[in-house]
C-alpha cells in the first residue's frame, strides 16, 4: 500500500477569529492512498463532497481498546446540490486512546479511509 497522504492541520486561535472569515484549506482524499492527521484530541474534521451524484463515505479508523473492541466512525457526506449548497459533514474530536495509531511509525496518527474520489477534508485544531 502506498504511503498515506497527510491531512494538513489548521490552527484556530484560542479565543476565535473574531469577525474575520476563516478560509478552510481542504486536502483531497485519494482512495488508493487513504490519509492521516496528527491528533491530540482537539481536532475536528470537515469533509466536503464535490459530487452532485449522491452521498459519499469516509471512515475514521479506531484502534482496539483494552477489551479488543473497535469503533470506526463512518462519515456520510451529502452530495453538493448546486445553488451554493455544499456537501459538508463534520466529525470529531477524536479521543487519542481510541483513535491514535500505536505502531512506532504511526504513533499519534489517526487514519482516514475512503473508496471514492470526490471527497476532501480539512482538519481544524482547537487550542485548548
Amino acid at each position: 500500500m502506498p504511503a498515506r497522504d497527510v491531512i494538513a492541520i489548521e490552527e484556530l486561535a484560542k479565543f476565535g477569529q473574531g469577525t474575520a472569515n476563516i478560509a478552510l484549506t481542504f486536502t483531497p482524499l485519494v482512495a488508493a492512498n487513504d490519509a492521516y492527521f496528527l491528533n491530540d484530541g482537539n481536532v475536528i474534521l470537515v469533509f466536503h463532497n464535490s459530487s452532485s451524484g449522491g452521498a459519499e463515505i469516509a471512515t475514521v479508523i479506531s484502534v482496539a481498546d483494552e477489551d479488543g473492541r473497535t469503533g470506526d466512525i463512518t462519515v456520510t457526506v451529502p452530495a453538493a446540490s448546486g445553488g451554493g449548497v455544499l456537501g459538508i459533514a463534520t466529525a470529531g474530536p477524536f479521543s487519542p486512546a481510541l483513535y491514535n495509531q500505536i505502531g512506532a511509525s504511526d504513533l499519534g496518527k489517526v487514519f482516514v479511509d475512503t473508496l471514492v474520489a470526490d471527497l476532501s477534508v480539512c482538519a481544524l485544531h482547537f487550542v485548548p
